[in-house]
């Protein structure tokens, strides 16, 4: 988690973008932070041969023109960084029960399957969508993101890709998924005379439906 936020933030102030409301500033800086570590960590598995050689060069291009005006301070939000470790907390926690209730599925549904390909290009350093390598396997667009980051914090840890999928990825993705709604919602609310925490109840709400689905 701390290096999702870090590492969002970092690239964040790189890359210059204009003043936003803070929950759609932090929610663009773990999207960021996610889109950074997942590249980093395909590029470097499968020597450049990779969907997200494409957003290296993207971001390689950016950082290049726009580093002289870039705004690093270092400063990080210590109050949306408490308010995402609650979040981190209730999601987790409604994660692990979700998966120990509901077992089945997380073992044997499309969680399964992600997570099989997570192992698969962990070991293979191919982006494939295939498993049991039936067919011809190219690098195409598929759930690359989940993927790649669910392989990574597999290998980070030394933990099974079903595990880091489940309680890494999905947390973190969720989380994220959270911050977008709650920025949303405070668009929607944040101009009229309603209690100012109706876009936290909104954003939790909206979260809990997600967990359930999962």
């Amino acid at each position: 988690l701390v290096i999702v936020i870090l590492s969002g933030d970092f690239f964040f102030k790189l890359l210059v973008f204009p003043v936003f409301e803070k929950n759609f500033e932090f929610f663009l800086k773990l999207v960021f932070g996610i889109i950074t570590l997942v590249t980093a960590f395909a590029i470097f598995k499968t020597r450049f041969n990779s969907i997200y050689t494409i957003s290296f060069a993207l971001l390689v291009y950016w950082i290049y023109n726009n580093l002289k005006k870039s705004r690093i301070n270092y400063k990080i939000d210590i109050k949306s960084i408490l308010i995402y470790l609650i979040i981190f907390s209730v999601t987790y926690s409604l994660i692990y029960y979700s998966f120990v209730v509901n077992s089945d599925y997380a073992i044997f549904g499309d969680n399964q399957f992600y997570a099989k390909l997570s192992d698969v290009v962990q070991k293979n350093a191919v982006e494939t969508n295939n498993v049991d390598w039936t067919s011809k396997s190219f690098t195409m667009p598929y759930h690359y993101t989940e993927i790649w980051f669910t392989s990574m914090f597999s290998q980070l840890f030394n933990i099974n890709t079903l595990h880091s999928y489940y309680f890494i990825y999905c947390v973190i993705f969720l989380i994220t998924a959270f911050y977008g709604a709650l920025a949303l919602f405070h668009n929607i609310f944040g101009n009229k005379k309603v209690s100012k925490f109706l876009p936290y109840f909104a954003s939790l709400v909206f979260l809990i439906i997600q967990i359930i689905d999962y």
